[in-house]
């Protein structure tokens, strides 16, 4: 059985076709789905790398942060009534609202959820009409905020 010219090329060409379905079925194929798969991942690390890096900025901008309120802080200390100053303060105030008619009644500190520097501070003053706004404006308190 001798076949034609026409059934060889036909031949030749199904050989062809079936190769190249078998290339793509069970080669690349796989293969592309694989690389799509390796892509995800590399995408998700560098997110994470990412996520890290922003993580790790905010970690030292915290830390600086930290650093200048501590600083804050100390030279707050370093400004507030201590102890026997606070005490002399007290005094000196009691003196000077004698000579505008004014009597320190009471003046304590209240202590909140705050920073012990930054209690709140009540003063209560007895007087006889203005003379307590004129002593405001001769004698202003330092550290003291909202009277």
């Amino acid at each position: 059985m001798a076949l034609k010219s026409r059934e060889k090329i036909l031949t030749i060409l199904v050989i062809i076709a079936v190769a190249i379905w078998a290339f793509d079925r069970f080669y690349y194929t796989p293969q592309i789905h694989k690389m799509k798969l390796l892509e995800a991942e590399v995408k998700g690390a560098d997110l994470k790398l990412n996520e890290s890096l922003l993580l790790t900025k905010g970690i030292e901008t915290l830390e600086a942060e930290i650093i200048r309120q501590e600083g804050d802080l100390a030279r707050l200390s370093e400004r507030t009534l201590k102890g026997e100053e606070f005490r002399t303060f007290l005094k000196h105030l009691a003196k000077e609202s004698d000579s505008l008619q004014m009597k320190v009644i009471s003046l304590t500190p209240r202590k909140k959820n705050f920073p012990p520097l930054r209690g709140k501070r009540k003063l209560l003053l007895r007087n006889t009409g203005g003379s307590i706004s004129r002593w405001f404006s001769i004698q202003p308190i330092p550290n003291w905020g909202r009277i």
